[in-house]
């Protein structure tokens, strides 16, 4: 069983074994560096899918015990493992960071710094 994150050189394209992964198919059973199990779904049409069914929402996965050394995607405490009026609010509280002016100025100092 594969096991996550299969780090990427150069951050843009996929690593080698994720490549490889999704060449066998779009769904795989992966396990995370804490040792969970879980999904890795790559096909577009799966991935809709998958997070258009409620039971794999955060509210239909069991609780896991993550510690601070090993916290994935999806843990407790992310936004995306909010639904409804929480991830709103959240949202609410983030989406400036994220506004067009400043991902731009955010590209150009990091153009800058490159």
């Amino acid at each position: 069983m594969p096991t996550l994150p299969m780090w990427r050189v150069d951050h843009i394209e996929p690593s080698p074994e994720m490549l490889a992964l999704r060449a066998n198919g779009p769904i795989h059973r992966v396990r995370f560096p804490s040792g969970h199990e879980g999904w890795w779904v790559t096909g577009y049409d799966e991935a809709k899918a998958v997070l258009s069914d409620a039971a794999f929402r955060p509210a239909g996965m069991p609780p896991a015990a993550f510690t601070p050394d090993s916290v994935i995607l999806g843990s407790p405490g992310w936004l995306v493992s909010h639904e409804g009026g929480e991830h709103a609010r959240l949202r609410t509280i983030v989406a400036p960071a994220f506004s067009n002016r400043r991902v731009k100025l955010l590209a150009q100092q990091i153009e800058a710094i490159a």
